[in-house]
């Protein structure tokens, strides 16, 4: 059951974390992961690379690891 909170927290990170990329990528003139690269097609990479992300950090996190 920890594991399932676990990915669906991992996943809920992965689609959230993508609007501060987007502001920052906005903010910095890049042009990928902007808010116009990824409304048209570049959250396919982002989403997982930070759901990835999201999963590997929230291993640190007490309440999810195992006792």
């Amino acid at each position: 059951m920890r594991k399932l909170f676990r990915i669906l927290a991992a996943i809920l990170f992965g689609l959230l974390g993508m609007l501060p990329l987007a502001a920052l990528f906005t903010a910095m003139q890049w042009p990928v992961f902007n808010g116009w690269g990824l409304a048209h097609g570049s959250f396919i990479i982002a989403s997982p690379a930070l759901g990835l992300c999201g999963y590997w950090l929230s291993g640190y996190l007490s309440a999810f690891k195992r006792r």
